[in-house]
């Protein structure tokens, strides 16, 4: 009998809903462990055969290594926008403000002073990236497309926690053995574990991913040198992926293990994996909506945005440097194949 109802509780969850896999990453680990652990700890229920002082440990060490993402993180933060963000900005607004002073005179461009600039000045300038409109508003865009990517996958999460039903005991947010492959499903939550996910998961990786965002954009946008852009853009990566780096380096093998066993579940309405055509149209609505925050928010920053204090780079920049010039001066190859180029003195 208790096998035959095991099967109608798989049967039942494989047809009116959709299991979703928890994340590798840190953040995954204190969903795990917050929702697990907390039942174990909270019920005293011995479900999944460890010790109680086992499963405190481990919801221990699993806040830990979060509140450790969210220090290096805002540490990063912070430290970026003193010693790398705010200096870039410095140094290109000082580059500019230099060209315009003697460049212009009575507001009026002069191209002969401009021939007369002195080289270093004007090397400084021409490779100032904010300078490149279109190249700017391409690394831009795919920097703002890695971020909507961080905001969407977080949108789910917080999508996918809303739809766990109540309740009101911790032993009702299992179901043991219920799931594909014979997992644990998470079907329900109490008020007091999902106001603890919103409040310490959540909310704080919202807030971190827009910072990242307004940074991530300035630092870009002030680089003074087109070879350095690229740099920064794996830079800023790098911070993104803290969580993902703490995950591989300091979760044991048996969490790791024991988080594959368990899956959120949310209920559906009609056949799981298909999707209605109301759902699917309301799916590419949002989608078109994120892309046309990339596409336009971009050179609204570029341009209008640049009068926003504190976020603007260069207020006022009016794209008028000329460096066609010096591009060409400075592209052309040295060498050709009918000739010797490296010939010796």
């Amino acid at each position: 009998d208790q096998e035959e109802k095991d099967v109608n509780n798989s049967r039942f969850y494989a047809e009116h809903g959709e299991e979703i896999e928890i994340d590798e990453d840190v953040y995954g680990v204190a969903i795990f462990s917050i929702i697990h652990d907390g039942t174990e700890i909270l019920s005293q229920s011995n479900r999944d055969h460890v010790e109680l002082p086992v499963n405190v440990f481990r919801m221990i060490f699993s806040i830990m290594m979060l509140l450790t993402n969210f220090v290096l993180q805002v540490t990063m933060l912070v430290l970026a926008y003193k010693r790398v963000v705010a200096p870039s900005v410095h140094k290109v607004q000082s580059v500019y403000k230099q060209y315009r002073e003697n460049c212009y005179e009575e507001g009026i461009y002069r191209p002969q002073r401009w021939r007369d600039y002195d080289e270093e000045d004007k090397t400084r300038l021409c490779h100032m990236v904010f300078g490149s409109f279109w190249f700017i508003y391409a690394i831009l865009f795919l920097w703002w497309a890695v971020m909507i990517t961080e905001v969407r996958k977080n949108e789910r999460m917080a999508r996918v926690i809303t739809n766990l039903g109540r309740a009101l005991h911790p032993d009702e947010m299992f179901v043991t053995g219920a799931g594909k492959e014979g997992c644990d499903l998470i079907v329900r939550l109490t008020p007091l574990v999902r106001t603890c996910l919103y409040a310490i998961l959540l909310l704080p990786k919202f807030l971190i991913s827009f910072v990242l965002l307004v940074l991530g954009t300035m630092w870009l946008a002030a680089t003074d040198k087109f070879e350095d852009l690229i740099l920064n853009a794996v830079a800023l990566e790098f911070v993104i992926s803290i969580d993902e780096l703490l995950f591989r380096a300091f979760i044991p093998v048996s969490m790791k293990q024991a988080m594959t066993q368990v899956r959120l579940w949310n209920q559906v309405e009609g056949e799981p994996g298909k999707f209605e055509p109301g759902t699917i149209l309301f799916g590419l609505l949002g989608s078109t909506l994120w892309y046309l925050v990339c596409f336009i928010g971009v050179p609204i920053f570029l341009t209008l945005g640049q009068a926003i204090p504190v976020i603007g780079v260069l207020p006022g920049f009016a794209y008028d440097v000329d460096c066609a010039d010096f591009w060409e001066s400075n592209t052309q190859r040295m060498c050709h194949m009918d000739e010797e180029c490296f010939s010796t003195g």
